[in-house]
């Protein structure tokens, strides 16, 4: 009974060790080859010092088994593998026969140290597929990290866990589409394969602003995105706008009214320069002591006309993905205005005075042919707005009265039309 229990307990842990193996075994073993260079001669030494990073980031993910480049030998030099796309299935398969893995991973450098360009490609033995390439140009300061973002997406598709995939189609199309700072081809993309998470992709096409996002890959899942690319030209040039505003003063001397206005200006690739001109009238009745008889109420009203000029810029960056359909955008303002008091009762006078804001609004389809925006505004006058204020009637009839200087700051709060050339 004893020795039965012994062989049944044995058998047991055989079993386990043996599903052991066998889940250990699942894992694929990767082995990095040397890279060819085909760039200037400062770019040597990447041809092993690159490939060390992409087998110790490989290792890092612990997604794949891989073969200690110091193990390796002499096999990276004697197996010369194609790396312009064209693999020798019979160099593969005696290179993988060598270093005992099931996958190789090739790669070239070209280009020179301003802008070195990179190639990885993941070759399996047995067949001589490809099953994954990356490729990436970058400053030489740049390369290794891109070369490790690329080595860790490689090793999760090597190993098929949490893959999904993203398929992009832009327009106008053939544009370059960058995932996580490594290029994965042009467009259209169909299916290219990345890690479970977020990522940040870009899509650019001379001659077009940028268009970028960051996008969640889920797995199993083929995430699309179709961007439509802005010509550049789009940060260069004319428009006009229309607009009204709630026109609101500080002052509780002075009634809320609506202000109108009109604008002109020019886009130098992000900043706005351009000139507006707005009038509005706004009530300061007043009333007026008329002792001993009934108070008398006498109508004031001021005549705003504004001559202002306007810096601005966007908020967000135009290779955002949102800015295609709303632009945040804030600005300065600085100017004049000629504020004119008018009364039947009395000889009308004028204030001109410098005038300074600031302003915030958003800007709905910035990038069409036209666009709706809203904005709020808070503007003041410099030096305080000189007023006439009547205390009372006396005896004889004529008004009693002194004059008072008061700031004179307003909220505008509106929007309107603006048409592009």
């Amino acid at each position: 009974m004893k020795r039965l229990l012994i062989i049944s307990a044995a058998a047991a842990l055989s079993s386990l060790l043996f599903a052991g193996n066998i889940s250990a075994s699942e894992k694929r073993t990767v082995a990095v080859m040397n890279f060819a260079n085909y760039g200037s001669n400062d770019l040597k030494q990447l041809s092993g010092s690159l490939p060390d990073t992409v087998s110790s980031a490989m290792s890092l993910t612990n997604k794949v088994t891989v073969v200690e480049r110091r193990q390796l030998g002499k096999v990276v030099d004697e197996i010369a593998l194609g790396q312009t796309g064209l693999i020798n299935t019979g160099k593969v398969a005696q290179a993988g026969r060598l270093t005992q893995a099931d996958i190789l991973v090739v790669g070239s450098v070209s280009g020179s140290s301003r802008e070195v360009i990179v190639t990885i490609k993941a070759v399996e033995v047995e067949t001589g597929k490809i099953l994954d390439a990356r490729s990436f140009k970058a400053p030489f300061s740049s390369i290794s990290e891109l070369a490790s973002m690329s080595a860790g997406v490689m090793a999760s598709v090597i190993s098929g866990a949490a893959i999904g995939t993203l398929s992009v189609s832009s327009k106008p199309a053939g544009a370059a589409v960058y995932a996580d700072g490594a290029e994965i081809g042009r467009t259209p993309i169909v299916e290219h394969s990345l890690t479970e998470g977020k990522h940040r992709i870009k899509v650019v096409k001379q001659g077009f602003i940028d268009y970028e996002t960051t996008l969640s890959i889920t797995p199993g899942k083929d995430k699309q995105i179709n961007p439509y690319l802005i010509d550049e030209n789009a940060a260069d040039r004319f428009e006009f706008d229309a607009s009204v505003y709630y026109f609101v003063p500080f002052n509780s001397d002075f009634e809320q009214s609506i202000l109108y206005s009109i604008f002109w200006g020019y886009t130098f690739d992000v900043f706005l320069i351009g000139f507006e001109g707005g009038a509005s009238i706004f009530p300061h009745d007043q009333e007026v002591d008329n002792f001993p008889f009934d108070d008398n109420l006498m109508a004031r009203d001021y005549m705003l006309i504004s001559l202002m000029g306007h810096l601005s810029m966007p908020v967000i960056p135009r290779s955002w993905a949102i800015s295609r359909y709303i632009q945040p955008y804030a600005g300065i303002m600085m100017g004049y205005n000629m504020l004119q008091d008018r009364s039947d009762d009395y000889d009308n006078t004028s204030s001109h005075l410098f005038a300074y804001g600031i302003k915030a609004g958003v800007n709905l389809f910035p990038y069409s042919a036209f666009s709706l925006f809203a904005e709020c505004r808070i503007t003041s006058v410099y030096p305080r707005l000189k007023r006439t204020v009547y205390e009372g009637q006396g005896f004889t009839g004529g008004l009693i009265t002194r004059e008072e200087k008061v700031a004179f700051t307003a909220l505008s709060l509106g929007g309107g039309i603006r048409i592009y050339f």
